[in-house]
């Protein structure tokens, strides 16, 4: 992908999610948070129940409801209720993951409403989006493919589901989530998710390591920590300060950021650190940059696996520690814990290492982190660490 290309990408996404601030409802808590405080996050039980107003505001004023009140049957077998009620433990019970499920709306009455209005004829379509689908997963692209799926079963009319694990063939340990779905008309499908659970770290990701579904995260069961995938699809698209633009306007995230550039063999880097709220989760990213000396603008490439370097960090909220992440070779090392609480950003403290590849490289990082002013770091020969 060339550089002009990237940048109109990072441009259109930008533009993309700023205009998603407009749409998506952010949650606000009661009270302000100050540096010492924590507060809880939107529960799942405070969430089905906004929806249920919506629902029934929407039918007061429009004369009809926007979610059906019918609910989608599901039934789930395996290790995904122990991983759903080790989530419900974990965040005493504001993420209930079963509740969700079991309040997911029947896709019945809307779907048979498209296909008379757009007089589809499933006999002719259904073969046809299950070749495009077949395509996008031939060519690894598990994001076309599960949303052409999508698109197709709705279409089909989905009566009921179950959900359950089976091994992996040859591969100890590893099991993938399987779907069958019962439509309107009888007949039962089949589907393989390509979401793995490895049994040894505890991981779900994809059989392409690319995070589940190919959105780019990993979920850690065994400490209920989401986190990127080294081949994450974002690293295609560089960064660009527009990202964090939509980020400080919505109510969705609330986080403080500090960047740390300088200039090394030829090229403009960034590191750059993030710490605070995201969604229901307190989290913590470091993401490592480059471009050409001289570019114009906020936009960086996300570093080639030539330049990944080991990056660890531990997140405290005052003296208590969150969560760690283990030093590991990466571009873009990120947490973000499933727990009771999040907090104001300025009560997270992140203690982080970083190896460079030289002296060097290692002393320009530490000199132009002390000179922001936020972080204090140090340095012993290459390996660098640093608080913020």
């Amino acid at each position: 992908m060339n550089f002009t290309f990237k940048r109109i990408i990072s441009v259109l996404m930008s533009l993309v999610l700023l205009f998603g601030v407009a749409v998506l409802p952010g949650y606000a808590t009661e009270t302000e948070a100050d540096s010492s405080e924590d507060y809880p996050m939107l529960t799942t039980q405070e969430f089905v129940s906004e929806v249920k107003a919506i629902n029934s505001a929407c039918e007061a004023v429009l004369g009809f409801r926007l979610f059906p009140e019918e609910k989608l049957q599901i039934k789930i077998d395996g290790f995904l209720n122990d991983v759903f009620a080790g989530i419900k433990e974990e965040t005493a019970g504001a993420i209930d993951c079963e509740l969700l499920i079991q309040n997911l709306p029947s896709l019945k009455g809307h779907s048979n409403e498209i296909k008379s209005l757009l007089k589809l004829d499933m006999g002719e379509l259904d073969p046809a989006l299950k070749e495009m689908a077949d395509d996008y997963y031939s060519q690894q692209n598990m994001l076309g493919g599960f949303a052409i799926s999508f698109i197709r079963v709705y279409l089909k009319t989905i009566e009921s589901c179950e959900i359950y694990s089976v091994p992996v063939e040859g591969e100890e340990g590893r099991l993938e989530l399987c779907l069958v779905l019962n439509f309107e008309q009888g007949e039962s499908e089949l589907f393989y998710t390509g979401i793995i659970y490895d049994t040894t770290d505890g991981t779900l990701n994809s059989r392409e390591e690319n995070g589940i579904l190919g959105i780019g995260f990993v979920f850690d069961t065994d400490d209920y920590i989401i986190s990127t995938a080294v081949n994450s699809w974002q690293r295609g698209f560089g960064f660009t300060m527009a990202y964090d633009i939509f980020c400080y306007v919505t109510k969705l995230f609330d986080y403080v950021t500090v960047r740390v550039k300088f200039t090394y063999d030829n090229r403009e880097w960034m590191i750059q650190l993030w710490k605070g709220k995201y969604l229901v989760a307190p989290g913590a990213e470091i993401g490592i940059y480059n471009r050409e000396i001289g570019s114009f603008g906020t936009f960086y490439n996300c570093a080639a696996d030539e330049d990944m370097m080991v990056m660890g960090m531990e997140i405290y909220h005052q003296d208590d520690l969150i969560f760690e992440m283990e030093p590991q070779l990466h571009w873009w090392l990120t947490g973000f814990k499933l727990h009771p609480k999040v907090y104001a950003p300025s009560s997270l403290t992140m203690s982080a290492t970083i190896d460079f590849p030289t002296e060097e490289m290692a002393t320009l990082f530490v000199e132009n982190a002390n000179a922001t002013g936020e972080i204090e770091a140090e340095r012993s020969g290459t390996h660098t660490s640093f608080v913020w």
